[in-house]
């Protein structure tokens, strides 16, 4: 839950800090500081109320870990990540970058659970208005006998923000373009390594009310994906393609064996005709561009993205991986065959996606939970025993798959094996249906 501004029109997404900090865990209620290029926001926990430390944040000193903050009120913890603090701040209103209009309860952070107003760690009125300062100082400004008193704003007048004028079309094509300018840049030395696509994979709202429900995958919390496709990077790195408008993105580098090398773990996306570019794969954002030369990839139209198999638009393993089961393993991995071994590793539909899952001592399921950041070879496939175990020489147990039924068992390991992608039948179809409509796939 990291600090990202962008534009009124939903332009140029940027992160503003912590895509990658652990602590704190959550970046809350941020505003500018007059007269400052600073920011002050709330230091949440995940799993509570919004409410935590204060912080400042400057950056200019970097958009990760400790080294743009100054914790501001330094007696209370980071909530979570650090401990369980006794009290706490929220909405802080900067008036300066030392004084702040501020609620403040002198009651410990309320557990992520409904708690009754009776319970004496969550009163009525936990919290009230104060004007706090630098120096450590509170002064109280209000606080209601029967309810908390949250969000203080001062009425004065103050300079109308200046407007930014809305660049996009909306009765455009809902589609536009993105341009990776080297893949390379940000990924270290790859020892030998090359990428020549990149997946393209959107990430589909929650429609359902329920948490975890359904389960997409091994993390219970996944969000739904769809894999759009692949689109070529040039022998330069650059790419160049097209894409859809108003789906969040994100990326995977594929080397030369087809295999996922580094994945993009947070979003991007685009409004209609935007055109978006990168400088690179995770590299520094206090980088520029480099202007020696104009990029292969702009040299010719913008790609078409090539869906893969199906069963990966909408993402399914019943319809992806269960295929390749059918055809190559149930014929010794069902109940009732003369091996024992055989017949406990169980790959009929009702069973297949548990048992792949679990294989290993839990190998798929390790590997494809939740991760924070992502590292070049950090990636599911290329890690998995499973996999390891198709491709040796000769087959398992004189089994070859076929080129195309690898490259199923392939992207669905890398896409987080989920058993599904979507949260409803009704998304699966909307997702079909889109497939249908649009003009930027080439078609296979």
């Amino acid at each position: 839950m990291s600090l990202w501004s962008t534009r009124p029109d939903g332009t140029n997404g940027q992160l503003v800090y912590g895509n990658f900090t652990v602590r704190p865990q959550c970046v809350f209620e941020a505003r500018p500081i007059p007269d400052s290029h600073k920011l002050v926001f709330t230091a949440t926990a995940h799993h509570s109320i919004t409410g935590g430390s204060l912080a400042l944040f400057d950056r200019t000193q970097g958009t990760e870990l400790d080294e743009p903050l100054e914790r501001i009120t330094p007696e209370v913890c980071f909530p979570e990540t650090e401990c369980w603090p006794t009290h706490y701040y929220a909405g802080a209103w900067p008036l300066s970058e030392e004084h702040f209009l501020v609620s403040w309860a002198d009651r410990p952070l309320p557990a992520h659970a409904y708690m009754d107003i009776s319970d004496e760690r969550n009163p009525g009125n936990a919290s009230g208005i104060y004007l706090y300062d630098a120096f450590g100082n509170l002064h109280l400004l209000h606080r209601d006998p029967e309810i908390s008193s949250e969000t203080p704003i001062p009425i004065k007048p103050r300079p109308r923000p200046f407007a930014v004028a809305d660049n996009v079309d909306w009765d455009a094509p809902k589609s536009g373009a993105l341009l990776l300018q080297d893949v390379y840049a940000g990924m270290g030395d790859l020892e030998g390594e090359t990428i020549e696509q990149l997946r393209v994979v959107g990430v589909l709202p929650k429609v359902q009310p329920f948490m975890n429900q359904p389960m997409l995958g091994v993390s219970a919390e996944d969000t739904g994906k769809v894999v759009l496709g692949l689109v070529p990077v040039e022998a330069d790195g650059s790419a160049y393609f097209e894409a859809p408008s108003g789906m969040p993105l994100f990326f995977q580098a594929i080397d030369q064996d087809g295999l996922a090398l580094r994945t993009m773990r947070s979003l991007t996306y685009l409004q209609p005709e935007q055109t978006l570019s990168c400088v690179g794969c995770h590299e520094s954002r206090e980088t520029a561009p480099a202007l020696d030369a104009s990029p292969l990839a702009l040299r010719r139209p913008p790609s078409k993205i090539t869906p893969e198999a199906e069963g990966s638009w909408p993402l399914r393993f019943d319809t992806l991986v269960q295929p390749v089961l059918d055809n190559a393993c149930v014929d010794c991995h069902h109940p009732g065959h003369a091996d024992r071994n055989a017949a406990a590793f169980d790959l009929t539909p009702d069973k297949a996606y548990q048992s792949l899952i679990a294989y290993g001592d839990n190998d798929l399921h390790d590997l494809a939970f939740e991760k924070d950041y992502s590292e070049v070879g950090d990636c599911v496939a290329r890690q998995s025993k499973l996999l390891a175990l198709l491709t040796i020489e000769g087959g398992h147990e004189g089994v070859v798959l076929e080129e195309a039924e690898l490259a199923r068992l392939i992207v669905w390991m890398d896409t987080y094996a989920h058993i599904q992608g979507a949260f409803s039948q009704e998304q699966e179809q909307e997702l079909i249906a889109l497939r249908e409509s649009v003009h930027w796939i080439a078609e296979r």
